[in-house]
């Protein structure tokens, strides 16, 4: 499990298109996908297919999975 700050992921391109947890300020969490991120803004979408974006101001930390290397 890998737990980054938003302006880490900033620059993480290897995050989209991931699943994610995103640990919001306000102690929000939201799970879903990682669609991109643009101008400081992470586009998402949930399971359902419901689409969310949230500023990168809005974030606590992103937590993902990274498989083991063996």
């Amino acid at each position: 499990i890998i737990r980054i700050s938003a302006e880490q992921a900033l620059v993480n391109t290897e995050i989209v298109g991931k699943e994610i947890n995103l640990v919001l300020k306000n102690s929000t969490v939201f799970f879903g996908i990682l669609l991109g991120i643009e101008n400081s803004v992470f586009l998402c979408k949930n399971m359902m297919g419901k689409r969310f974006q949230y500023a990168a101001s809005e974030i606590r930390e992103l937590i993902y999975d990274r498989p083991a290397v063996h």
